[in-house]
């Protein structure tokens, strides 16, 4: 089985992911692929945008192993990501950090604290997407009224796009 990921798969990388057998040769090229994909990561800290490295990473070991699991260490992956760039301030309103904290939120076993740190940190409060996902969180707690002020917050902070978060606060 593969894990669905909100972005979708391509149908031939979730095909060769889910061969129930891989042969030693290819197991090599995905350990080798993995290292140059750390190497990278380590390597984009001087550059002029780290986080695209990491958000590389992360994609491919979502495609890679699409049945997740630990052998796919991208829990681990999502932790190393979201915290180091916890302190660049360069990154709270970029979507791609938003989707790695929020990828990270879906893994855990309760994410309303990751998004009240988010929003403590004032990480991604400019997008509908964090508005929504924050609700969805809390309303899978059957915590309503906590729902409608997130929902309330966000269009206060005229999070984009706008219409969406009004629509989904409506729908609530």
């Amino acid at each position: 089985n593969a894990q669905p990921l909100k972005q979708g798969r391509k149908a031939g990388v979730l095909k060769e992911s889910l061969k129930a057998t891989h042969s030693k040769a290819e197991l090599d090229a995905r350990d080798a692929r993995r290292q140059e994909m750390e190497a990278a990561v380590q390597a984009s800290d001087g550059g002029t945008d780290p986080l695209a490295a990491w958000v590389e990473y992360i994609r491919w070991t979502q495609e890679t192993y699409a049945a997740g699991g630990k052998q796919s260490h991208l829990l681990p992956l999502l932790e190393r990501c979201a915290h180091r760039f916890k302190d660049a301030r360069q990154y709270a309103d970029d979507p791609r950090y938003l989707r790695v904290w929020i990828t990270y939120a879906d893994a855990v076993r309760d994410a309303e604290q990751i998004f009240d740190w988010l929003y403590d940190h004032h990480v991604g409060q400019t997008q509908a997407l964090f508005w929504e996902s924050w609700a969805a969180v809390l309303e899978g707690k059957r915590k309503f009224d906590a729902v409608d002020k997130v929902y309330t917050r966000g269009l206060q902070m005229r999070a984009q796009p706008l219409a969406r978060l009004q629509r989904a606060h409506e729908q609530f």
